[in-house]
């Protein structure tokens, strides 16, 4: 790393749970870097989430800046992030970092292990570390090892719940260099600079699918993304969202995004993607009700 610690900004993007934001500014107060930032953007929460938060950050010193805003709307993941991520560069931030608020650190050093690896070759533009999904008890793994055809999305559920079923499946493949298409969107690190040249998140997006795109945004730009399993995060996944969505509007929701992900970025013919969207209809309305039925529902619903 350079003699200078680069600047990194935090995004953290809150929406009515702000008892888990709070928490996690205090994690955040442990790090052991210096020069970096929180952006605290509430998603136009419908409770008192700004109030609270604002009393919170009044009340309370740091030795690091935190600035809150309050987003003009609920535009998503995409929308609000990209609200932090713009203010980020615009305070000098060399890197972004996105955090979702119900995740926990299992150290210290998470910036400067992200970082580190990406001052030292510049052909990396993301660093993303393991998650481990702490209500599975399981890692989880990133979005996709490698860039693959949709003829592998259609029939990857089948994959997801047999790793669900069968343990032993969780083996983690044997990656080239760590280089993988694009890790988990609930903790990762970017190059601002990049992030900005690149557009940022796309904001047609509301929720989930996100991952995939900005994936391809890095593939398309020559860059790369850094797998460094050695360094852990601890998600606590879906407590900021399954208070306020059903499952079957989170399986529309995330059919909506890779939907557009295909169509928009990867120029799939429509034969072939309405094949693939017949697969999503035959999983929840068919093969999921199976499983509700043989495994139970509280097995597959976390």
């Amino acid at each position: 790393m350079k003699v200078n610690e680069p600047k990194v900004g935090i995004i953290i993007l809150n929406y009515v749970t702000y008892q888990l934001t709070i928490s996690l500014v205090n994690s955040i107060s442990s790090f052991d870097y210096k020069k970096f930032f929180v952006i605290i953007v509430d998603n136009k929460s419908p409770n008192e989430s700004y109030i609270e938060l604002s009393n919170y950050l009044s009340t309370n010193k740091f030795h690091f800046d935190v600035h809150l805003i309050e987003s003009d709307k609920n535009g998503g993941y995409s929308y609000g992030n990209n609200i932090g991520a713009k203010r980020a560069n615009e305070l000098g931030a060399d890197y972004t970092v996105i955090m979702n608020n119900d995740i926990e650190f299992t150290n210290n050093n998470l910036l400067k292990d992200l970082i580190s690896p990406l001052e030292n070759d510049d052909s990396y533009a993301i660093a993303c570390p393991k998650i481990i999904n702490i209500n599975q008890n399981i890692v989880e793994d990133p979005m996709l090892f490698n860039k693959r055809n949709i003829y592998y999305h259609t029939f990857d559920f089948l994959i997801y719940h047999l790793k669900r079923i069968c343990p032993f499946l969780n083996r983690e493949p044997k990656l080239n260099n760590n280089h993988i298409f694009m890790g988990s969107g609930s903790c990762f690190m970017v190059n601002s600079k990049f992030f900005k040249e690149i557009g940022y998140f796309d904001e047609k997006i509301f929720m989930y699918g996100e991952e995939y795109i900005l994936g391809e945004k890095v593939y398309q730009a020559n860059k790369k993304v850094l797998y460094i399993p050695s360094v852990k995060v601890i998600h606590k996944h879906r407590l900021t969202t399954k208070n306020f969505f059903k499952e079957i509007d989170v399986i529309r929701m995330g059919r909506k995004s890779k939907y557009y992900y295909f169509k928009k970025y990867r120029k799939i013919n429509f034969v072939t993607l309405a094949i693939w969207n017949f697969r999503l209809w035959l999983e929840y309305d068919v093969y999921k009700f199976f499983l509700f039925k043989v495994f139970g529902k509280q097995n597959f619903l976390q």
